[in-house]
């Protein structure tokens, strides 16, 4: 019968290609395809049905009688090595067309006078690999942007398998990755099944994950600062840290970042704030019926409530509850982040994070006298406002270093976004506190 590259016949139940294109016949033509290099070559092209009424491409390699190979012994200057045997080997390839393609060959092992007996290396497939190379690398790029599991279903074989050739190359990779000047870092967890944590590391500036590593204890971090070594980074200039509110990760990153300052990130913030709205509403609730089943009046932003949702909402809030209060709270901590955020990004870029100095008290709880003097008071951009402001008995002044005083806020002071000194997530050469004296590049 007639085929794409001229006539074959059923032999055996296979399908035998013969003739030839443009002078060029079957084997030659695969064999040029799939670059070859001698004493290789194509010696077979076989389509045949499975059981299961699929269609499969096998191509067959193999080299002539009397080749002699250079031996795979680094270092080796053996350059022409006789065979001692082959041993077959089948590799799944690149489909043909809708087809599964597998490359047959004979490994031949030669013969060293130095080194004895040694397979000798394909080109066209790692040594121990199933797959050749065109194959894994089609592999590796889907990977890039799906699901493993994914890919293997399109392509007809076991995850398991194509974990092995992408962890091999993910691998070999990191070995090339260079992490000098890395100093602000993202640390998250997360899990797939029940307690089995992998805790993320990642770069904010370049925003690449530079390590992935077990758990999501205090070791964690000394895993990370170990492999961050021995990838050029110094943990000693990691400056920023943003991270949940983990224990085992604050001991961490003191005990191995010394010279870094940890920031929640918005996410957990926000979380830990809608849990507290809700512990309030349970609380409530039991001494009020008008609070059953209204969890997520209060959790949903008022953007996502229906008319009917935030008319029942605004009624609860006029009758003075406390979670309604505690809900306001939260949305005073949302709009903190927004202005903040809208503030940036009409300033400078799309966002800017804000370092919160180190030497702020950690008990926030406990009622602390202020000092006569402000602490910062010797700083131009101050994070409390002057005391004749502050003095409920006065009246509000204008500030020396704004034209434009915003509102004073009753009991808290101000706090405007620009009071606040500038932090963007990049690399500067040096990491200013807030007690140090102001440079050109930080007022910006």
């Amino acid at each position: 019968g007639l085929s794409l590259f001229g006539v074959g016949e059923w032999v055996g139940g296979w399908w035998c290609w013969s003739g030839s294109l443009g002078g060029m016949d079957t084997t030659s033509l695969f064999t040029a395809a799939l670059q070859l290099p001698d004493p290789w070559r194509v010696s077979g092209v076989e389509f045949r049905d499975e059981e299961d009424g699929r269609r499969e491409l096998h191509i067959a390699i193999g080299f002539a009688a009397g080749s002699r190979f250079p031996c795979p012994e680094p270092g080796c200057g053996e350059a022409a090595c006789p065979v001692h045997d082959a041993r077959e080997r089948v590799w799944r390839h690149l489909n043909f067309f809708q087809y599964k393609a597998f490359i047959h060959a004979g490994v031949p092992r030669v013969t060293c006078p130095a080194h004895g007996v040694h397979a000798v290396p394909v080109p066209w497939a790692r040594p121990g690999s199933g797959f050749t190379l065109l194959f894994e690398a089609m592999v590796v790029e889907l990977a890039k942007s799906q699901p493993v599991a994914d890919i293997a279903e399109q392509v007809g074989e076991h995850d398991t398998r194509l974990w092995r050739f992408i962890r091999h190359y993910v691998d070999e990779a990191r070995l090339y990755e260079d992490y000098t000047g890395v100093e602000a870092i993202g640390i998250d967890e997360t899990s797939r099944k029940g307690h089995r944590y992998i805790t993320v590391v990642a770069d904010l500036v370049e925003r690449n994950v530079i390590c992935v590593v077990p758990g999501k204890d205090s070791t964690t971090i000394k895993r990370f600062a170990r492999d961050f070594m021995d990838h050029n980074g110094d943990p000693d200039r990691v400056r920023l840290v943003t991270c949940d509110m983990s224990l085992g990760f604050a001991k961490g990153i003191r005990e191995r970042l010394p010279n870094a300052a940890r920031i929640i990130d918005k996410f957990h913030v926000i979380k830990h704030a809608n849990e507290a709205v809700d512990k309030v509403r349970k609380q409530e609730a039991r001494g009020n019926a008008l609070l059953k089943r209204t969890k997520y009046l209060w959790l949903r932003n008022e953007s996502n409530l229906t008319g009917l949702q935030l008319e029942t909402k605004r009624s609860l809030q006029r009758r003075r509850l406390k979670t309604g209060r505690a809900c306001q709270m939260r949305e005073t901590l949302q709009d903190i982040y927004d202005t903040q955020r809208r503030s940036s990004r009409g300033r400078d870029g799309p966002q800017a994070s804000v370092l919160v100095d180190d030497a702020l008290p950690t008990r926030t709880h406990e009622r602390v006298r202020p000092p006569d003097t402000p602490p910062l008071a010797g700083h131009p951009r101050l994070l409390r406002p002057p005391l004749h402001q502050r003095d409920p008995r006065r009246t509000q002044q204008r500030h020396p270093e704004r034209q434009d005083p915003s509102p004073r806020i009753q009991e808290h002071g101000i706090l405007q976004h620009h009071d606040l000194p500038d932090l963007r997530q990049t690399r500067p050469q040096h990491r200013h506190h807030l007690t140090d004296p102001p440079t050109p590049n930080s007022e910006r």
